[in-house]
């Protein structure tokens, strides 16, 4: 503010009054008399006379909410308090309520002023909403077309003029799946896809093409099929193999996959139908064990039970994954991916699969040393398929095929029934639960326990929250 600026008073024969210099909206140079007597209401004109030259305010309907009506009147010089009196709206509740703060000596003074702010409040409150509703509008008008291209829309568009034909993409897909997991995998995952390719409107002439009803009419007609008491598992399974083209599709061409508005599986359903998880106590494993009919089987057995491994897992596991400390006290296993030189790999679903898992120094590390040193491992594979099982030179086991084994089968049209190996109710996965089970009661943590078996904390927690609650002792 120019030093011009000033407040002193001017005596008069009745008493003391203020006045001020100050440069008016029009720019000029003036010195008007403030009306008051009182320092403090002469300092709260001069505040808004100040506040009103330093934001160059031109216009009344500009003024901001703060600034009182006596120092816009003497700004613009011709602001009539009477004629905007009218358009007072504020509950006379509210002004009493902001009076009670100011001395009794001023308060009809004020009174006028914050009726007048609120008027301005107001006022400026709906220019500032139009103006920002114009700045909205033009914005969206500038940016409609690049919106557009980065609409979901727009991508599946722009994307669908790249992307082959159906079968074209089904046979990408098909070599993407082979290079990445076993010719199993692979075939059960194309098996669902091409079903799913059969249900679709002949106007779907690509994977852009497809949509969200288009699956989820899939998954319905899919999920009704089967064991009433298995629908939630199944459709789940199918869904996550079905995902497995339409985010790979949408990965390689760039556009949002479908699978984003396809309702997800809900989690407590799947849990409800798995019911109570499965394992078995020490002793039961053990006298399992002990009617195997030799060490093959003693050892692939005990290592299910006493390392946790998937039988995926162990039926890749090498010769080389086994380590035994030299004084042959110790020992452990190497979980990882796997490439057997001859086109087949093992890729492990994530990265905390990637593990090492020690030996139990009583249970199994006396068991692999033996089995190390008898005819049973395999060139490559450490359990190999025995030479009386084999149908041709495979070392290793498809994991279906040994699941059969150890359970045995009914037989059938085509086979011969088989008796099993292991107890009723007693396989690889139970066997698996039975290894993370025996670590909980042994007093491992869920983080222990996770990293043993390859698993997040979460999934352990969900799995074996029951076992714990029903085996801790509640004892306040």
């Amino acid at each position: 503010m120019p030093k011009a600026y000033s407040v002193k008073p001017l005596i008069r024969n009745d008493g003391s009054f203020y006045s001020a210099t100050f440069k008016n909206a029009s720019g000029e140079r003036v010195t008007r008399g403030l009306g008051t007597n009182n320092r403090g209401t002469a300092g709260l004109i001069c505040a808004g006379l100040v506040t009103l030259h330093e934001a160059g305010i031109t216009s009344a309907a500009d003024t901001p909410i703060d600034v009182s009506l006596e120092a816009a009147r003497l700004y613009f010089g011709n602001l009539d308090h009477e004629e905007h009196a009218a358009d007072i709206q504020m509950p006379l509740a509210a002004v009493q309520t902001q009076l009670e703060n100011f001395p009794v000596s001023i308060r009809a003074k004020m009174l006028p002023v914050l009726l007048e702010r609120d008027r301005l409040r107001k006022s400026n409150e709906l220019q500032r909403l139009e103006i920002a509703g114009q700045k909205r509008t033009i914005a969206l008008l500038k940016d409609e077309l690049a919106d557009l291209k980065r609409s979901v829309l727009g991508r599946a568009i722009e994307a669908g003029k790249n992307v082959p034909p159906l079968e074209a993409a089904l046979k990408l897909f098909e070599a993407t799946m082979k290079a990445e997991t076993t010719d199993f995998n692979a075939g059960v995952v194309l098996s669902v896809v091409r079903r799913f390719c059969i249900t679709l409107p002949p106007e779907r002439k690509n994977a852009v093409e497809i949509s969200a009803d288009d699956i989820g009419r899939f998954l319905d007609a899919e999920t009704a099929k089967g064991d009433e008491n298995k629908r939630a598992t199944r459709r789940d399974a199918i869904r996550r193999r079905l995902g497995r083209f339409i985010n790979w599709s949408a990965k390689r061409w760039k556009y949002p996959s479908q699978m984003l508005d396809v309702r997800a599986i809900d989690r407590g359903a799947l849990d409800r139908e798995k019911g109570e998880i499965q394992y078995h106590a020490l002793s039961e494993v053990e006298a399992a064990i002990a009617k195997l009919p030799n060490e093959y089987w003693k050892t692939l057995v005990a290592t299910l039970a006493y390392a946790g491994l998937q039988l995926a897992e162990l039926v890749w596991l090498r010769k080389s994954d086994v380590h035994i400390a030299p004084d042959g006290k110790s020992g452990k296993l190497l979980i990882t991916t796997v490439d057997d030189g001859n086109g087949e790999k093992h890729l492990l679903k994530t990265d905390h699969r990637r593990r090492e898992v020690n030996l139990h120094s009583t249970l199994l590390l006396p068991l692999i040393k033996n089995y190390l040193l008898s005819e049973y491992p395999g060139e490559l594979f450490l359990f190999a398929i025995p030479k009386m099982d084999r149908c041709d030179d495979r070392e290793r086991w498809l994991v279906n095929s040994l699941s059969t084994k150890l359970r045995g089968h009914v037989g059938g049209k085509r086979r011969k029934p088989t008796p099993a190996l292991l107890p009723i109710g007693m396989n690889a996965k139970s066997l698996r639960r039975t290894f993370g089970s025996l670590l909980l009661r042994s007093g491992k943590t869920t983080v222990e326990v996770a990293a043993a078996m390859g698993n997040t904390p979460e999934v352990v927690t969900r799995n074996y929250a029951r076992l714990r609650g029903h085996e801790v002792s509640v004892d306040f």
